[in-house]
This record gives structure tokens, sequence and C-alpha cells, in this order.
């Protein structure tokens, strides 16, 4: 369909500089087993998605996520609308999973955060009031804990609840949120907590935590 100007404003500020890859694909190659790391100052080995994007062309953006799924570890860099600081949630995944899907970060929550971070900066820029988003946040079937993390950055927000089955919230989501809870209370006042809640099962799951 034909890009509108809204369309064209959301791609032009979302932060994502895409490149095209070197005529020589050979060197241009992911390969899946030691994934190019980007050069930052951080303490882990993290693949940052800002900087895997950036790599492909819009028309290869299929392999950029194909590369964040292969990675032990990936990073999400925050910006903050009213300072020049970024913050970064760094995620431990599992692709090797193979009894349930939350083993890596699904494309969808990198879009979304995406366009939630660009709603962010257009209401700051509008308006010296933060964008309304909600004080309490529950993401029933938080994977890796991403998303949620990165929700508790907003300015709004007060509270996030992630749950997850007991076997992803107990091996990745838990430890993920563990992980991050050190950058998330020096960055905000936001409370964060996982728990197990399986929806199929919701009305056991609620009881126990009654």
């Amino acid at each position: 369909r034909p890009k509108s100007s809204k369309d064209a404003d959301f791609q032009r500020d979302q932060g994502i500089k895409r490149q095209k890859r070197p005529a020589d694909s050979s060197s241009a190659k992911m390969n899946t087993r030691g994934a190019s790391r980007p050069t930052n100052n951080d303490d882990d080995d993290s693949l940052v998605f800002q900087d895997v994007m950036a790599k492909y062309s819009v028309e290869e953006s299929s392999l950029a996520f194909f590369e964040l799924a292969n990675a032990l570890s990936v990073a999400y860099r925050l910006p903050n609308p009213t300072t020049n600081e970024s913050r970064r949630i760094s995620i431990r995944q599992n692709s090797q999973a193979q009894t349930h899907t939350g083993g890596v970060v699904w494309e969808t929550s990198y879009l979304l955060l995406e366009y939630l971070q660009f709603v962010v900066k257009q209401q700051h820029q509008k308006s010296s009031s933060p964008a309304a988003v909600g004080k309490r946040v529950v993401e029933v079937g938080a994977g890796c804990g991403l998303l949620g993390l990165a929700i508790s950055f907003l300015p709004t927000v007060q509270e996030v609840l992630l749950t997850e089955t007991e076997e992803v919230n107990n091996t990745i989501l838990l430890p993920n949120v563990k992980r991050n809870q050190s950058i998330v209370s020096s960055s905000s006042s936001c409370q964060v907590s996982a728990c197990a809640l399986d929806w199929l099962y919701h009305e056991r799951d609620f009881q126990a935590y009654a």
C-alpha cells in the first residue's frame, strides 16, 4: 500500500538506521554459532537489537530477526526522552527449547516496543506531560520478558507483572527479571515482578496467589 506521511514519520523517528550489506555477500553472511557482537563498553556479550538491525536493509529484516533469535543473549537500548542517556535491558535466551515457545524474544515484542518508544517520543515533543500508558500493566505470555521490562521504564507505569507458564517462568522469565532488577530500580520507580500463570489452568494459578 502507499506509504502515508505518518508511516514515513514512524520509520524516520524509530531510531534504526538501516544500511545495505556489502556487495560481497560472503562477508555479510550470518554465523549463527558465533554471531557478530556489537562494540560497546557493557559487561556482557549480548547482541544489541539496534546494532543488528542497522546491518540489514528493510528487505533483509528477516535475517536480522533470525540472527537475534539464535543469540544466547540479546539487548535493547532504551532512550530517555528527557536526557541524552540510554538504559539497556539484557535478555538471556534459549533457542533450543523444545517444550515451549518462550525461549526467544519474538519479533512482535521488538516491533511493539519500537512503536511504544515512537509514541512516547512524539508525546514528549508535543506536550510536557508524559504519555499515558496505564499505571498497572499485566503481560500474559511474557516469554523472555523484554517487552514487560521495557514497559516499566515508561513514564506513567508504576507496576508491571509479567506472567508465563511455570516452566518458562522458572527457567527464563524470572531469571531475566532478576538479571535486570538493578537497572530497573536505578532508572525507574516502577515495581516489576514475575510469576507463573498458565492460561489453560488460570483458576488454579489464581487460587495459588490469592
